[in-house]
């Protein structure tokens, strides 16, 4: 859920509704007042009585949190400057809104800036610095959280887990994790979730299996997300048996491979036999009805450059278009490197009379021009031509 409801419960971050369900905001209500809000400009919400702005609080947070889902962080910090005292419910749903941009400075002005500050709007900004590869200051305010008397919760130590996952140091998640436990704290599915993902970015197929069977000694169920952590630390550590037997365990279980399991299991494919084995991969996808997204399609892309075979890389260049999926900056990438491949080729091809004719064709120098013309022993009068074929 998002982070803004946990920061109703103050310190505790355990999250409880806003309203009853008969009180829940009409979110077109909310938009009418955003739309109000923006229209008006400079007008300030009015806090009238207190039910009044109570029903105004809650209308604003629903509708923040509804443009922070939707990426619209500018929309946001418009509605949210119409909003005089804001409470921590509706400062929490503010920052957690630059959070979801990645706007990390605007992050940073709004957390400054709040005059109380809970375990949930912690949270928010540590995993946004995770998110953008800063770990160390992710785990400074960690620090900072303790000298403010607040107790770092398991979504503290779940995003802290993720910002070392994203920089692919498994070694440190696992640290965290531990100092989680030292603390008294319980990991969850999505706890032990956040570490194997860090493991399996790492490749440490090692530490993914085993946090997988302490899940299963501690009675915790595994979702098909920790399996794909488990196929991807396999695949990066370039073993296929591995990820192959990962994925069959997961459907052991009874759970259904997604698009993220498959590309998982591509990402490990290298060397000459990488486009069958990808080829063999998409096939089986369609035979199950996963339709691959685009990451799949880049994994594709890169085992046809890893086997030259350009009109394979550009023929899937055109299904991705043909299917309306977009790429994205990896893809455009691959394409620049294809584009290279074909310019290398070009340099490198053997100048005309160091290549060899097509069978069955002859060649002679004409003494006059010093030219040579070519003719097909089969028909020396109709081909005879300047153009060297072939």
């Amino acid at each position: 859920g998002d982070a803004v409801v946990g920061a109703a419960a103050g310190a505790s971050g355990s999250p409880r509704p806003l309203a009853g369900a008969k009180d829940q905001p009409d979110f077109a209500s909310s938009r009418d007042l955003r739309s109000r809000r923006i229209a008006e400009g400079t007008q300030r919400l009015d806090p009238g009585t207190s039910g009044h702005r109570a029903r105004e609080l809650r209308l604003a947070t629903a509708e923040m949190q509804h443009l922070g889902r939707q990426r619209q962080w500018q929309e946001a910090l418009l509605l949210f400057s119409t909003v005089p005292n804001p409470d921590v419910i509706l400062n929490t749903a503010a920052l957690d809104a630059c959070a979801k941009g990645l706007q990390l400075d605007r992050a940073r002005k709004l957390f400054s800036e709040m005059p109380v500050k809970t375990v949930p709007t912690y949270n928010v900004l540590i995993l946004l610095l995770g998110r953008l590869q800063r770990p160390q200051e992710a785990e400074e305010l960690v620090q900072e959280m303790k000298r403010q008397g607040l107790q770092p919760n398991e979504s503290t130590f779940s995003s802290l887990i993720t910002a070392y996952g994203v920089v692919q140091d498994a070694d440190t998640a696992l640290r965290v994790l531990e100092d989680m436990r030292s603390v008294g704290l319980v990991p969850s599915a999505l706890t032990y979730g956040a570490v194997m993902t860090a493991c399996g970015r790492a490749g440490d197929r090692v530490q993914a299996a085993a946090l997988l069977a302490r899940m299963d000694e501690e009675r915790v169920k595994p979702d098909a997300g920790h399996f794909n952590a488990l196929i991807m630390a396999h695949a990066r550590a370039g073993d296929e048996v591995g990820a192959r037997g990962a994925l069959q365990e997961l459907r052991r279980r009874g759970l259904r491979p997604s698009v993220v399991a498959y590309t998982s299991l591509l990402v490990g494919l290298s060397g000459p036999t990488a486009l069958a084995k990808a080829e063999a991969v998409f096939a089986e996808m369609r035979s199950e009805c996963v339709q691959p997204d685009t990451m799949a399609y880049n994994s594709m892309l890169s085992a046809a450059l890893a086997s030259r075979a350009t009109e394979k890389f550009w023929s899937t260049v055109a299904e991705m278009e043909a299917k309306g999926i977009k790429g994205n900056e990896q893809t455009e990438l691959r394409i620049a490197d294809c584009r290279a491949l074909a310019q290398e080729a070009l340099q490198t091809q053997p100048p005309d009379e160091l290549r060899p004719l097509p069978p069955g064709w002859c060649e002679h120098r004409d003494p006059a021009s010093g030219r040579s013309y070519y003719w097909a022993e089969a028909d020396p009068a109709g081909t005879t031509t300047w153009e060297r074929p072939g």
